[in-house]
């Protein structure tokens, strides 16, 4: 809704558009955008996250005795050479 409460924007189909809120017409809004995914640095950023919240969530806070700085270095060493999720799932 706009400030002023004569438009509602709308999004459907893939696209955008404007109704006036008075007479009800509809007004197609071009848009474009373009996204960039680093996959590498997105499971860079999951394996961070993951080893930050296990030891906080877990229900056991001893980690049922799990070496966890341990495992840590040692899958982060793989992080690199991990060209996809099926494999990072797996690592």
């Amino acid at each position: 809704m706009s400030k002023d409460g004569k438009s509602l924007f709308m999004m459907s189909g893939g696209g955008a558009m404007k109704i006036d809120v008075d007479n009800g017409k509809v007004t197609n809004i071009p848009i474009s955008a373009t996204f960039t995914l680093n996959a590498a640095k997105e499971r860079e950023y999951i394996f961070q996250h993951i080893v930050k919240q296990v030891p906080k969530k877990l229900y056991d806070p001893n980690l049922q005795g799990v070496d966890w700085a341990y495992y840590q270095k040692n899958y982060a060493q793989f992080l690199p050479y991990v060209g996809n999720n099926y494999d990072f799932r797996y690592c």
